[in-house]
């Protein structure tokens, strides 16, 4: 049996009989709970946070391996940005600090250049709003639009004109009487 590496409640005792070394998906990782120390990152999260020591630190995962969820728990277990960029199946998981991610404008272009698509970046304060650098930033990548996390995993899709309210949040149409 592998036991209960990432610390989370297993009431029906889901990962009863598995053998050691089986990875299991974490998308309903507490990210609060990740922030107070409580919960504990996931190995295979554990295992990428290690090859991020330090603001500018990136490495690349398989595709398979790593996702949305993952790059949540990384920056709720650090209060850092981390941004992802993904072409083929890669990711590449860049290591950012409270505020910022160290890609300027000119890393953009390469990347891009490079066939590396931005996909998303985590904002650990919670602002769920896209900043200047982001708009700036996203025009040099294939895709035209990206995303921004908070650390409850709630998102945005962002463009280089701003942000994209999605539809559950658009006010309604005025009614128009007759």
């Amino acid at each position: 049996m592998c036991g209960n590496p990432v610390k989370w409640s297993d009431p029906l005792e889901l990962i009863k009989g598995l053998s050691d070394g089986v990875i299991i998906s974490t998308p309903n990782q507490n990210y609060r709970a990740i922030a107070m120390g409580v919960e504990s990152l996931s190995p295979t999260q554990a295992t990428v946070l290690a090859e991020l020591p330090s603001y500018g630190s990136s490495t690349i995962v398989k595709k398979s391996l790593f996702g949305q969820n993952d790059l949540v728990a990384l920056s709720a277990a650090t209060g850092e940005e981390f941004a992802m960029f993904i072409t083929g199946g890669r990711r590449l998981i860049v290591r950012g600090n409270a505020t910022s991610i160290p890609i300027d404008i000119n890393k953009a272009k390469v990347l891009g250049e490079q066939g590396w698509r931005w996909s998303s970046h985590v904002h650990p304060d919670g602002t769920l709003m896209s900043s200047e650098g982001d708009r700036l930033i996203i025009r040099f990548f294939r895709n035209t639009r990206s995303e921004i996390f908070d650390l409850k995993g709630t998102r945005i899709l962002f463009n280089s004109k701003g942000d994209m309210i999605p539809p559950d949040r658009k006010p309604l149409p005025s009614r128009i009487r007759e």
